[in-house]
């Protein structure tokens, strides 16, 4: 999940993962987010973040379970956005998908 971001500018347009967008577009997109959905997110995000400070620390198959469904949840989220959507590379894209089908299957 780590790595490059590359893009390209073309006066006021912006390509990203082969996709050219206004700049215009991606602010909108961006302005969008009020103030409550941004804690929300981050609300979210200091979550994954704690439980994947404690899961490293107890090594927890029911951690590493909850952590995957928080993950997934917040990218499920995030991808309402349109710049998040071109940030997640199809690898990426994949994980989740794989993580969401096995996290559903076991489930109890």
């Amino acid at each position: 999940m780590g790595g490059s971001v590359i893009f390209y500018t073309y006066g006021s347009a912006l390509e990203l993962n082969g996709q050219q967008l206004t700049a215009g577009m991606l602010t909108a997109d961006l302005l969008n987010l009020s103030p409550d959905e941004y804690m929300r997110l981050k609300k979210r995000m200091t979550q994954i973040t704690d439980l994947a400070e404690e899961y490293e620390r107890k090594r927890d198959i029911a951690l590493w379970w909850k952590l995957n469904e928080k993950m997934d949840a917040l990218c499920q989220k995030l991808r309402r956005y349109q710049v998040f959507r071109l940030l997640l590379d199809e690898d990426e894209d994949a994980f989740f998908s794989a993580a969401r089908e096995i996290t559903e299957q076991f489930n109890v």
